[in-house]
């Protein structure tokens, strides 16, 4: 966002300062009318809008890519997790039922 109003609010403005330096002969009169024509707000007023929508679309999307990512990892860790646990809770009943036969 610093971009889009650093491009459509900073450009025109050096040129409106570079200009009547550079053409000393300017007519007071032609000053609204070289604003006017100049002016990139009518762009910005258009321009703003979609590229918010546009950038709300792309984090969504990235948003949901991470999150997806983020949960097939995490299901995966704790299958892997829980198989892990279960293989381990199986040889120590398996130990204890052998302690308990010998006895």
């Amino acid at each position: 966002m610093v971009w889009t109003h650093f491009v459509f609010f900073f450009v025109p403005l050096c040129f409106f300062a570079i200009y009547p330096v550079s053409k000393l002969d300017v007519d007071p009169q032609d000053v609204p009318l070289l604003l006017e024509t100049m002016s990139w707000q009518p762009i910005y007023c258009v321009l703003l809008p979609s590229l918010l929508f546009w950038r709300k679309k792309v984090m969504e999307s990235s948003h949901r890519n991470v999150v997806k990512k983020i949960s097939t990892n995490q299901s995966e860790a704790f299958d892997s997790k829980s198989d892990i646990k279960t293989s381990e809770q199986i040889r120590h009943f398996e130990l204890l039922k052998e302690l308990w036969i010998r006895n």
